[in-house]
């Protein structure tokens, strides 16, 4: 079977004109070769004889010069078109005219003609599959020598052709680029066949991540709890410890960082977690409690005690005797009610007043 029939455009040079003498009263016919490579067949022409009874014409041909071993009657046409011829091959042609009483002139000058080889393509392998992390590949192509062909990656970004025609057999090479997204597949056509490569969805990566935050007693986080982070932003964390008490640790994905008070987190790929703890009552403070005025009383402190660590809640209370009456408080407390409640941030004094309910 004959692939790949191209009519090629008639050239001059295909025509090949010789004048010959007479013979048999005959003006032999002037051979012209129309070489179209159509589906394997050759179209000759020649120039008319002038005589009265002419017939017709003969066309001869064959696979050897001066030897033809097929003939054919073209009639009074001057054209004739020779069909089935095999690829590859040279074929030689003749011509020759005859009269109605059966005289046959000597034959035309001959003209040769080789039947162009068909170019038919076969690829190997027929498909590719990658994962998402791409790679490189090749394909043979297998053909005829003098047979080119080309490759074309049909405008697929993620797929280049990096060595892409030649002619008769050879290869092909392509490289697939790294898949972030869904499964995808191209089509690449090689030497006029279909050559098809897919690719493995890959992991997208989110827009967001979220870094969870959290303290324990003695103090604080800001901001704190699930805190939504853009992809490749930074985000600060202020630790802050209660009145009393002090950075213990801080931990960021389960590994300690130490006691910062302030930690960020740069260019944010991933979800993370940060946590801190505290200590307290490292400190001790002593709280003096004085009576004054006229009269007497009792003051109590709870949680008893004269020296408290810091950060500790002291609440006072005012105690009056009989005959005199709670008057007030000054210095660390004030007002006229007979309970008191501070915070213990240093040493600190408080003054109950107390006075006679009698006058002298």
């Amino acid at each position: 079977m004959i692939n790949n029939c191209v009519k090629p455009q008639p050239r001059s040079a295909s025509y090949f004109r010789f004048l010959f003498l007479f013979l048999f009263v005959l003006m032999v016919p002037v051979l012209l070769f129309h070489e179209e490579a159509f589906c394997a067949q050759a179209t000759l022409a020649w120039d008319p004889v002038s005589v009265s009874n002419l017939a017709g014409y003969k066309v001869y041909y064959g696979t050897a010069s001066k030897q033809y071993a097929s003939v054919a009657n073209a009639g009074t046409s001057t054209t004739y078109t020779v069909t089935g011829l095999t690829a590859g091959t040279t074929y030689y042609f003749a011509a020759s005219a005859y009269t109605t009483a059966g005289s046959e002139s000597s034959l035309s000058n001959e003209v040769a003609y080789t039947v162009p080889a068909s170019c038919s393509y076969a690829i190997s392998p027929g498909s590719a599959s990658f994962t998402s992390a791409g790679g490189a590949g090749s394909v043979t192509v297998s053909t005829s020598a003098g047979c080119s062909w080309t490759a074309s990656n049909n405008s697929y970004s993620w797929v280049a052709i990096t060595s892409g025609s030649g002619t008769g057999t050879g290869t092909v090479k392509y490289s697939v680029s790294a898949n972030t997204s869904d499964a995808r597949n191209a089509t690449l056509t090689i030497a006029g066949v279909a050559f098809s490569v897919t690719e493995q969805a890959g992991s997208v990566s989110p827009s967001t991540y979220t870094v969870t935050a959290s303290a324990g007693s003695g103090g604080s986080i800001s901001p704190s709890g699930s805190v939504s982070v853009n992809a490749g932003a930074s985000q600060t964390f202020t630790i802050t410890p209660s009145s009393g008490y002090k950075v213990a640790s801080v931990t960021v994905d389960g590994m300690s960082v130490g006691a910062v008070t302030s930690y960020t987190f740069s260019n944010v790929t991933a979800n993370h977690t940060i946590s801190a703890t505290f200590q307290g009552g490292l400190t001790t403070y002593t709280l003096t409690v004085t009576k004054a005025g006229t009269g007497s009383g009792t003051v109590t402190t709870s949680p008893t005690g004269t020296n408290f660590s810091a950060g500790t809640s002291v609440t006072l209370t005012a105690n009056s005797s009989w005959g005199s009456f709670f008057s007030g408080w000054s210095g660390a407390c004030s007002g006229t009610s007979p309970t008191c409640t501070l915070t213990m941030k240093s040493n600190t004094s408080a003054t109950a007043t107390f006075n006679s309910r009698w006058r002298h």
